[in-house]
């Protein structure tokens, strides 16, 4: 099943965005996501982090660098 655990209203390449962290099973796995998305030119980006819940952490400090460092062209 799918989980929401918070959303909230971040910036992603200057951009007002929605972020969203969730948890969900598929195929009997548990996964944890990180979902930031916004819109930009009659487009919608969406940028996803998916990992195990024990190996969410380890890479979130990298994930959060990635997409504030993310710029649209």
């Amino acid at each position: 099943g799918y989980e929401l655990i918070s959303y909230r209203t971040v910036e992603l390449g200057g951009r007002q965005a929605t972020e969203y962290v969730y948890r969900y099973t598929v195929g009997g796995v548990e996964y944890r996501y990180k979902q930031v998305i916004a819109a930009y030119k009659s487009m919608l980006y969406s940028l996803t982090y998916t990992a195990l819940p024990e190996n969410y952490d380890a890479h979130l400090a990298d994930v959060d660098a990635m997409i504030g460092a993310f710029a649209f062209r």
